[in-house]
């Protein structure tokens, strides 16, 4: 099969870098295990358990801990209003870049791709973030100027008062779920509201 112009450049074959890593790092080491985001889906907590236990087999010092309530909810208070206030901006200025035929705001894109339907959330979404207040919202301003900076400021002071190296948690509670275009999989299990958390 013939290459894309993208994927040319590419090697064709992976280079492991465990061979280089330093198996001695982790001897002492405190790692903060997360434990607000579990309970998702018990392939990611097993996974999870896994890379728990080859940090300890190598070393590590693994302490639970227990984040504050706000961190479960760092999508709907902080992540997603600050995507929906920058969306149409940012997302008009890459528009502009476009060939002269395409569309060029968001609202043309929208009407373009109400006609060859994609994803109805996605659509949904985009509809809404026509009318989401901008960068000069109070709640824009308060999230960026006050709300991430004391997060931070407190996670700071659990890894400090803790001793800990690093923290430890799945990046996603749950695997992602069948297409919305496609018949529901059985087999799927996620047991939150919203599987993007965290």
């Amino acid at each position: 099969a013939e290459k894309r112009a993208a994927t040319q450049d590419q090697p064709d074959h992976i280079v492991s870098y465990a061979a280089h890593l330093d198996v001695k790092a982790l001897q002492g080491a405190r790692i903060g295990v997360v434990l607000n985001f579990r309970g998702g889906n018990p392939d990611v907590d097993r996974v999870h358990d896994e890379s728990v236990e080859y940090l300890k087999t190598n070393g590590a010092q693994m302490i639970p801990i227990q984040l504050p309530h706000i961190y479960e909810r760092l999508w709907q208070e902080v992540l997603e209003p600050v995507l929906e206030a920058q969306f149409k901006d940012q997302f008009e200025r890459y528009l502009s870049t476009l060939d002269p035929k395409q569309p060029h705001t968001l609202a043309e894109f929208i009407q373009r791709n109400e006609s060859q339907p994609i994803n109805p959330e996605r659509l949904t979404m985009l509809k809404t973030n026509l009318t989401t207040p901008l960068f000069n919202s109070p709640k824009y301003t308060r999230i960026l100027s006050i709300v991430i900076p004391q997060l931070r400021t407190d996670l700071e002071s659990i890894i400090k008062s803790q001793h800990l190296t690093a923290l430890m948690m799945p990046t996603i509670c749950c695997p992602a779920s069948s297409r919305f275009d496609q018949q529901p999989d059985p087999t799927y299990v996620c047991h939150i509201d919203d599987s993007d958390i965290p």
